[in-house]
């Protein structure tokens, strides 16, 4: 008698067990394949119907001879990997009804952590996927605005150029020796280097996403030679001083 009630109650437990993993695989969204060593389907969630024409009748069927909806080519050698080797690989696919997928292939593991056979899982992306593209866009179309105002504010600032080296020679013919001219000289040529920098700066910013990069070894110690140089007149003004230990 207490034998057969601990078989009931193990059958009672298989039982809610088994109906629990059923509502479990019918209630996700996420499309999911179990397949056996020889990669015959055992079960599968409702959402894989999505990815492929199942049916409960396919329970035992190869996986090989069913139509898939995704656009993957190496759908099969990539499964044989995955069991064969033990290791979860995971791609973005796309089914025929243009919807992006995060498709992931997972070893099944048994109690013994042997791996027999594979789990494929599906979980829809599309919306990040769509996001990324406007992202991805808007990005492009930043860079591609910004190369644009440099080029276009190039020729006002080369006509300032010219206009400065204009001021000069007559303040030179002339022989104007006032200090107040050569400030205003001064202040249109810094005024123009700043602004030609600035451009610079933003020309470069449209490239970063465009262009590959080459780079290069610099001496940390040359930049800051070069940056006290730039600076010498307003340290001294100021009476500052940079302080720098010996740098690579």
């Amino acid at each position: 008698y207490t034998v057969n009630r601990e078989y009931e109650e193990k059958i009672q437990e298989l039982t809610q067990l088994t109906d629990d993993m059923d509502n479990l695989m019918a209630c996700t969204d996420i499309g999911t394949v179990f397949l056996d060593k020889g990669l015959n389907i055992r079960k599968f969630t409702p959402a894989a119907a999505r990815q492929f024409s199942l049916m409960n009748q396919d329970v035992g069927r190869p996986i090989a001879h069913l139509n898939r909806n995704i656009e993957f080519e190496n759908f099969q050698n990539e499964l044989e990997a995955v069991r064969d080797h033990g290791e979860t690989r995971q791609f973005e696919v796309r089914n025929i009804n243009h919807r992006w997928y995060l498709m992931g292939l997972h070893p099944y593991l048994s109690d013994q952590h042997e791996t027999s056979g594979v789990v494929v899982t599906f979980v829809d992306i599309s919306e990040t996927r769509h996001a990324w593209e406007l992202i991805t866009q808007r990005n492009e179309d930043l860079q591609a605005f910004a190369y644009s105002i440099s080029h276009d504010f190039n020729q006002p600032i080369r006509i300032l150029t010219e206009f400065s080296k204009i001021l000069v020679d007559e303040c030179d013919n002339l022989k104007a020796d006032s200090e107040d001219i050569k400030k205003l000289i001064s202040g249109i040529e810094n005024s123009r280097t700043i602004l030609q920098e600035m451009l610079k700066g933003t020309l470069t910013f449209s490239r970063v996403m465009t262009q590959t990069e080459t780079f290069a070894e610099h001496s940390l110690m040359n930049c800051l030679q070069v940056a006290q140089s730039e600076l010498k007149a307003l340290l001294s003004e100021t009476k500052s001083q940079i302080i720098c230990e010996s740098l690579p």
